[in-house]
């Protein structure tokens, strides 16, 4: 009974070393506020933004982009070779961060990489259309993908009439999730 006893702690031991030393633990959540995420602060001027934040991401590549005539500095940010995101400065200031990064999570715990179907059961969710389709929870804006036909079809149609877009899971791929969160005020 003892050497049972000692196996399986040992075995536990193990597994919980190689785990470990193979980056099995899962990856620390990063709160994504109205202040901002990690180090990047919404309303901090743009020469703040670091080189790297720790937990969220290790590079930098800035570019000159051009949307209808305005001409802007986009801060994309990396993790290795994932994006996680994207600062578009019109300005002198940091005035939106567009998050990418699944371990990066809202306070009522919507994060990219969220299966559509799980973030339709928050309760206060609200499908809006502002420069395309996006749903809106407590401030927070999220894009997601995988929208069936019959979603587009009902969003037109709402658009066209003026009135509220209700969409429910039949609306979207089972796989459908969160691409992006960023938050523009309530």
């Amino acid at each position: 009974m003892k050497k049972r006893i000692f196996t399986k702690a040992g075995l536990l031991a193990l597994t919980a070393t190689v785990l470990t030393a193979c980056g099995g633990s899962a990856p620390e959540t990063i709160a994504l506020t109205p202040e901002g995420v990690g180090c990047l602060k919404q309303g901090a001027p743009v020469t703040s933004i670091p080189d790297r934040c720790d937990g969220l991401y290790d590079k930098v590549v800035k570019t000159t982009e051009e949307d209808m005539g305005d001409t802007y500095t986009l801060y994309a940010l990396y993790a290795g070779e994932q994006k996680v995101a994207e600062i578009p400065a019109y300005g002198e200031t940091i005035d939106l961060v567009i998050v990418y990064a699944p371990s990066a999570a809202t306070p009522d715990g919507v994060h990219p990489g969220m299966k559509v179907a799980e973030l339709q059961k928050k309760p206060g969710l609200k499908a809006v259309y502002n420069d395309g389709f996006e749903y809106e929870l407590n401030g927070f804006r999220f894009r997601v993908n995988g929208m069936t036909e019959s979603g587009f079809q009902k969003m037109d149609n709402a658009y066209a009439a003026g009135s509220e877009l209700v969409l429910d899971a039949t609306d979207f791929e089972p796989d459908a999730s969160v691409v992006s969160a960023y938050y523009v005020g309530e």
